[in-house]
């Protein structure tokens, strides 16, 4: 309910009623009164439900999604995660396409775009599969989704200096094989980061 709350304050939707209810039912708790606890936690999920439906939009009678009730869905659902996914793996995909070749140190950038690549693949994967699963991605930080990938771009580049160090002369089959070390590179990194380095488990 605490989530739900404060999903529902950062899409700019009135909880003040629903607050208030939410606070009594945690201090009958704290009391072991459970059942006024249960009365009042009862009481604060009908006034967010109210709340929620009274940003939503009048047409012809009907009730439709706002931009606040919108944000709230996609907040309490965790689903900013796929859709930052998708945007920002389209983003390395162009980066790809029309800078790939650009070298900084005699390094291509596509070796710290493909690895970014396959950090956002791993995120949209398991958001995917988490939705799936429950309905929800519980631990959504989609923050760390933007900040994270940044950190994968660079273990794509030093494993390109690596892994370009240890073989012999270029080719084809040489830097496809470099393309997949990198983009397991960005997945990979971002697993750990994810998992151990951020408690944010998806």
């Amino acid at each position: 309910m605490g989530n739900k709350l404060e999903n529902a304050s950062r899409s700019s939707i009135d909880i003040k009623d629903s607050y208030e209810f939410y606070v009594l039912a945690l201090k009958e708790l704290n009391k072991s009164n459970e059942q006024d606890a249960f009365i009042y936690y009862d009481r604060a999920n009908h006034e967010l439900i109210a709340a929620i439906n009274n940003n939503k939009w009048s047409v012809n009678g009907y009730r439709i999604h706002s931009p606040r009730t919108i944000s709230y869905s996609f907040k309490n659902s965790g689903l900013y995660s796929i859709i930052y996914s998708v945007i920002f793996t389209m983003c390395f995909v162009y980066l790809t396409y029309h800078y790939g070749d650009l070298k900084i140190q005699n390094v291509p950038l596509w070796s710290a775009f493909y690895s970014g690549f396959g950090a956002y693949s791993y995120i949209l994967g398991s958001s995917i599969k988490k939705f799936y699963q429950n309905g929800i991605i519980e631990n959504d930080k989609s923050g760390w989704f933007v900040t994270i990938p940044v950190l994968c771009m660079i273990s794509g580049y030093m494993v390109y200096l690596i892994f370009n160090n240890s073989i012999g002369n270029e080719s084809v089959d040489r830097v496809s094989i470099t393309i997949l070390i990198c983009f397991l590179a960005g997945s990979i990194t971002c697993w750990y980061l994810l998992k151990e380095g951020t408690n944010i488990h998806l």
